[in-house]
């Protein structure tokens, strides 16, 4: 008798234990979930892609939008009068001075305007840029002394909008203007970054939007966020100075076979309608042009992974 009232006092002992570990697993879980909802918000509040907010036809248009606002109307223009007049060129060079004929001319009628275009695309949008990052750490530093003053955040960001005229003062302007009316701090900063999509001003619009969310020493993070800024600046510049002899003779490199090859035309005519009009002498052309292609490509991977 005693045997089995053990046993089942044992068993009572083991079933509490089991319920006591169940319950702990229970709990335990329910505080992990409630942690990882937490951390979903905090991140939910400081996610980049929620700042972003775009698809690659936003993108597009966004980056279309910055390059008008740039050229303005007298840029338009005369962007236009030079992607006809590369057209042109580019469709006399192929139809007349490479022989290809009268198809081969209108072809590249049509394909050279796009490729004028995307280039001079490319060419603004990297203008801007540099614009942009060269007066944002002039910003960073009158945004921060208004802060250290006593102005609110909204006080100091259109401060730096009345005080520099350039891209960066700006959209701060913009930002201010619409925060001023009371539009919702979220939709004028993801519009914001969407109007200057770099990494630097987006970190910004992130420290702005946690400090008016959550609160918190802005002004010291202000301060670290130049210091970032102003030694990437620097590593920048390293960079650039320390790949300038390499970029250089990369050029000259690839220079090089096309000034043979245009002075070959006066040197030796004979050779040159070789190879740009004969079918068999064209295999060297492609394979000119193939190479030259391949081998800037390479170098180009390679600074850029430098950087």
């Amino acid at each position: 008798m005693t045997l089995y009232f053990s046993l089942l006092l044992i068993g009572a002992a083991m079933l509490l234990y089991s319920n006591s570990n169940t319950m702990k697993k229970q709990k335990i879980s329910a505080i992990k979930k409630d942690q990882k909802t937490k951390a979903e918000n905090e991140i939910n509040l400081m996610n980049l892609a929620s700042l972003k907010g775009e698809s690659l036809k936003d993108r597009i248009l966004i980056r279309l939008n910055g390059v008008f606002s740039q050229l303005g109307k007298k840029g338009l223009i005369q962007a236009a009068i030079g992607i006809v007049i590369i057209s042109i060129a580019m469709s006399y060079v192929v139809g007349a001075y490479l022989a290809l004929g009268f198809t081969s001319g209108i072809a590249a009628l049509t394909v050279t305007p796009f490729v004028a275009a995307l280039i001079l695309f490319r060419f603004l949008l990297a203008r801007r840029k540099k614009q942009f990052e060269a007066s944002f750490p002039d910003a960073i530093n009158l945004m921060t002394s208004a802060i250290s003053s006593g102005e609110s955040v909204m006080q100091a960001i259109q401060f730096v909008g009345g005080r520099l005229d350039s891209i960066v003062g700006q959209e701060f302007k913009w930002v201010g203007q619409r925060l001023q009316i009371g539009e919702s701090p979220d939709d004028v900063f993801r519009r914001s970054c969407q109007n200057c999509p770099y990494k630097s001003y987006r970190f910004f619009i992130i420290t702005l939007r946690a400090n008016m969310i959550r609160g918190g020493q802005l002004k010291e993070v202000m301060t670290r966020l130049n210091r970032v800024l102003f030694d990437a600046r620097s590593v920048e510049k390293k960079t650039n100075a320390m790949t300038s002899e390499a970029r250089l003779s990369a050029k000259i490199v690839g220079a090089i076979p096309f000034v043979f090859l245009f002075g070959m035309q006066y040197m030796s005519p004979e050779n040159f309608d070789f190879v740009l009009r004969d079918p068999n002498g064209r295999v060297i052309l492609y394979y000119l042009l193939g190479s030259e292609t391949i081998g800037m490509g390479i170098i180009w991977l390679l600074i850029r992974g430098i950087r």
